[in-house]
């Protein structure tokens, strides 16, 4: 489930895992309002930063994600246009606060995509990070810096930072402990929850 940024929404799954489901936009209680249109078998839904849009993958589509708008009823489908050879299918998307950039766990969870966000496209920059075994979901500290989970070669996973711009990563949170695969920050962008 993602919560729609200073809003009264949450979108979700809704369905069996590895079977047919679709998006439902619920009130904050819990109450569903409506089924999001042409939402079969999307999956991992995220809200904008400025809660103007709902976005989500499907393996269907794999180079291309689903906009909605808030109501969940108008969509439009944006290409990830560049690295085109890079990935087969789309993991999840996270969003810089500015909305301008996001990053898209690819399917091999060994890099992400940073892309810049058009009106009409998401356009990729460059893979994201360099020598990692594996990466898992990320989320943005500020328009230029984000925060994931990876493993290097065989050891455990661990909470990182990188620079996006000059792609500098450095080790943060607690010594030892080991991660998989959710990470969220705070309201306040102050914490990180995993």
């Amino acid at each position: 489930p993602s919560w729609q940024p200073n809003g009264h929404y949450i979108v979700a799954e809704a369905g069996y895992h590895d079977a047919s489901h679709e998006l439902v936009l619920l009130k904050s209680d819990g109450a569903v309002l409506r089924i999001i249109s042409k939402s079969t078998d999307f999956i991992r839904p995220i809200w904008s930063p400025d809660g103007r849009y709902i976005y989500a993958l499907n393996y269907d589509q794999p180079k291309t994600i689903r906009r909605w708008d808030s109501e969940g009823k108008k969509f439009t489908d944006l290409p990830v246009k560049g690295a085109e050879n890079e990935y087969e299918y789309l993991q999840m998307i996270s969003f810089s606060p500015n909305r301008k950039r996001a990053a898209i766990l690819l399917d091999n969870f060994m890099k992400m995509l940073l892309v810049e966000v058009y009106e009409d496209h998401f356009q990729a920059v460059k893979t994201i990070p360099k020598d990692y075994s594996y990466v898992s979901e990320s989320v943005w500290l500020d328009d230029n810096n984000l925060v994931f989970i990876g493993k290097k070669a065989d050891s455990r996973g661990e909470l990182w930072k990188i620079n996006v711009s000059s792609e500098a990563v450095q080790k943060v949170g607690i010594p030892g402990l080991w991660l998989r695969d959710s990470v969220t920050l705070s309201p306040d962008r102050k914490a990180v929850i995993v």
